[in-house]
């Protein structure tokens, strides 16, 4: 493949990326500068709610419809409509369902919680097609749409500012309209270029959720890995302090944006490698070692980066409403950027070589022992809880990960991880803590001695960065 295609298809998954996480963010830091912590906190909580519901109806087919199109080309485009029609269905039964809770239980919660669920059920019927177009490497169409979508979100956020009406009300209609829109701009673009078929095949549809139990399972506890922390910290702690680790959480899950861009490009890639089962070749076993090296440099360094702005770019922005207060809950979750980049990594090659069963066991074991130190940590720490408890099982994942993919890839240098955060650690220490720095000076200062040290000490090396293009090229 041509350089310039390689350098299309990154720009275009980055343009998604930008346009959901960026842009996605702007939209949430502008209510929750305008908004009650209380509000906020309700907020968050109905989102991670919503998201652990849409989970709970997909079966695990996500990614199992991504690798059919991505490996299969058209003779699997039909697993796109039938992931539609499984979305459509299950979307509307939970609707019905959380429509009637809601006038059984008498809270806020409750109160918005239908709705909150009607915009994350509207995206969620979105996902066949950016499946499709994803695993068909055509990332530039949803990454158009979603950014003027987002920025729709952004501009009626502005109009609701300026009339004074951020409320939960305005914040879930919005979601609403914007949702519709992406959705009908995304089925408009499918059906306009691609001529696929409405028939429902059943005995095929009944294959594709057989392939995706195991699958469910692993996507299942993954999403609750992710958001149980935000829904204990609504019912054993307080709003506010949901609130709080939410608002340094969706930063975490910006500063992840570098894995996000990638990961749908070298999921294909290892979708076509792995197709048959074969082994890897030596020559392809270097390139990963080479990826895993250049992951999780660039992770440490925009943790860095991100933790020397961190208080003084909160306390400007939102007038010491968020910035020192939640501080320390950034710190640790950022400290495990390297960690995250890494699982990612080595996932995509569990996942690729359909260890299906292996994935989901992980996956199941990490989730409850985030769920039980989420339990042990929250009622006294708080927010730190949290994050602690998000941190240790990232690190018992990698372990994990590493141990199932040594046959593929052999063991990877994990300790690598250590010596990039002793670094980091270290141009923290010299540039944040000893040497007091106007900021414009101290960031430039930290990021030069971290990229310096690790050339010097050869944590990275250029060859490395060759081995991925070449790796990508193929």
């Amino acid at each position: 493949m041509a350089r310039q295609s390689i350098l299309h298809r990154i720009f275009s998954s980055g343009l998604q990326t930008v346009a959901v996480q960026v842009l996605g963010l702007i939209f949430f830091y502008l209510v929750s500068f305008y908004a009650s912590k209380e509000d906020f906190g309700i907020i968050n909580w109905s989102m991670a709610v919503c998201a652990l519901l849409t989970t709970l109806l997909s079966f695990g087919m996500e990614q199992v419809v991504f690798r059919r199109i991505a490996s299969a080309k058209r003779s699997s485009d039909w697993a796109a409509i039938a992931f539609l029609i499984h979305s459509a269905v299950g979307t509307a039964i939970v609707l019905l369902v959380l429509i009637f809770l809601s006038t059984v239980f008498d809270s806020e919660n409750w109160k918005h919680l239908p709705w909150f669920f009607a915009a994350q059920g509207l995206t969620y019927l979105g996902l066949p097609f950016k499946q499709f177009l994803n695993a068909k490497q055509r990332f530039t169409p949803y990454g158009l749409i979603a950014v003027f979508s987002n920025l729709l979100k952004i501009g009626l956020a502005l109009w609701v500012i300026s009339s004074a009406l951020v409320t939960v009300t305005a914040v879930y209609f919005i979601l609403i309209v914007c949702a519709a829109g992406e959705l009908v701009a995304l089925w408009t673009y499918v059906f306009r270029n691609w001529k696929l078929s409405w028939k429902f095949r059943f005995k095929a549809y009944r294959k594709l959720v057989k392939e995706s139990l195991p699958q469910y399972m692993s996507v299942l506890f993954d999403s609750g890995l992710s958001r149980i922390d935000w829904i204990l910290l609504g019912i054993i702690g307080t709003q506010v302090m949901t609130a709080e680790y939410a608002f340094a959480y969706r930063a975490f899950e910006v500063a992840k944006m570098p894995i996000l861009i990638m990961a749908p490009i070298i999921l294909a890639h290892f979708s076509r490698i792995q197709v048959g089962g074969q082994p890897l070749t030596l020559e392809k076993k270097g390139q990963i070692i080479d990826l895993f090296h250049l992951e999780i440099f660039v992770a440490t360094a925009t943790a860095l980066g991100a933790n020397l702005i961190w208080v003084e770019a909160g306390e400007w922005v939102f007038q010491n409403k968020y910035g020192l207060v939640n501080q320390t809950e950034f710190m640790i979750l950022s400290s495990i950027l390297p960690v995250q980049f890494a699982i990612n990594l080595l996932w995509t090659l569990a996942f690729t070589g359909k260890m299906y069963v292996r994935i989901a066991n992980l996956t199941m074991g990490a989730a409850v022992l985030n769920l039980l130190l989420n339990l042990a940590f929250i009622p006294s720490m708080g927010g730190k809880g949290a994050a602690l408890a998000i941190a240790l099982t990232a690190c018992a994942q990698l372990l994990a990960y590493g141990f199932i993919t040594r046959d593929r890839v052999g063991f990877l240098p994990l300790y690598r991880i250590l010596a990039f955060w002793a670094v980091a650690g270290a141009a923290y220490w010299l540039f944040k803590i000893i040497w007091v720095l106007p900021i414009f000076l101290e960031v430039p200062l930290a990021m030069f001695f971290f990229i310096l040290v690790c050339l010097g000490t050869r944590q990275i090396r250029v060859d490395q960065l060759r081995s991925f293009w070449l790796m990508l090229r193929r």
